[in-house]
């Protein structure tokens, strides 16, 4: 629908953005890329760093655990707003478990 990545903001249509995840749980590839075109900014914030490569290393890399993860998204657990928010800040955490961040900036 023309005008939804405008009018659909994350923080005003929580249902479109569930329906969204949903459809990800069904493997529909486009509403992946609705997600991208919705939340990269905020994920881009979320995982930001030093380098603008590894923030969109870390970016594609959450939009991925969103994919993945999906399945197992619950909208009677929480929001999907949040869901979406946490992904990203988990694939930053992970990525800092693993010493990725840190060896990825060294040279810069």
């Amino acid at each position: 629908m023309p005008g939804d990545r405008l009018s659909a903001t994350p923080h005003r249509c929580p249902g479109f953005v569930t329906d969204l995840v949903l459809r990800c749980a069904d493997g529909e590839e486009e509403a992946l890329g609705r997600l991208v075109d919705l939340f990269l900014p905020w994920v881009l914030g979320v995982v930001g760093e030093a380098s603008s490569l590894m923030t969109d290393a870390l970016a594609v890399e959450a939009f991925g655990r969103m994919w993945r993860e999906a399945p197992g998204f619950d909208p009677k657990l929480g929001g999907a707003v949040a869901w979406v928010l946490e992904q990203a800040r988990l694939t930053r955490v992970d990525t800092l478990r693993r010493g990725g961040l840190r060896s990825a900036t060294a040279g810069d």
